[in-house]
C-alpha cells in the first residue's frame, strides 16, 4: 500500500459513515513501538463467538469478527489500538496520493512536534 487510493481500498475504509474518501489526496500513518510494561493494549478485533469481548458484535461488514479484513486477494490482520502510550521517537507521515511520503511530526514528550 502506497497511496492513500491503496489504504481506502485494502483497508476497506469504505464501511458506512466512514470519514475517509475514496478520493483523498493525503493520508497519515504514524509508525510507533510501545513499551510492552505501560498501560494499553493493541489487539486484534474479535467477534464474540471467536473469543471476542463483545464490543465490536454491531459491526458490519467489511468487518469480519475473526481479526482480518475482508479485501480482495490480501490478507490483512485488524488491530484497534487503545490508549497506547508512545515512545518518545514516534513518527506521523503523510502519504500524497502519488505515493510520496513526508515526515509530518515526530512524537517528543507527550506531543507532536511539526517537522519542517
Amino acid at each position: 500500500m502506497t497511496t492513500p487510493a491503496d489504504f481506502f481500498r485494502s483497508l476497506r475504509l469504505d464501511y458506512p459513515d466512514t470519514n475517509f474518501l475514496r478520493g483523498d489526496q493525503s493520508a497519515f500513518v504514524l509508525r510507533f513501538q510501545q513499551d510492552i510494561d505501560t498501560p494499553g493494549s493493541v489487539n486484534s478485533q474479535l467477534h464474540s463467538s471467536m473469543g471476542g469481548d463483545g464490543s465490536v458484535d454491531h459491526y458490519s461488514a467489511p468487518f469480519t469478527g475473526n481479526g482480518f479484513l475482508k479485501t480482495g486477494g490480501d490478507i490483512i490482520p485488524e488491530y484497534r489500538a487503545k490508549q497506547v502510550n508512545m515512545r518518545d521517537g514516534a513518527e506521523m507521515w503523510e502519504v500524497l496520493d502519488d505515493g510520496t511520503q513526508r515526515l509530518f511530526a515526530v512524537w517528543r514528550r507527550g506531543e507532536w512536534i511539526p517537522v519542517g
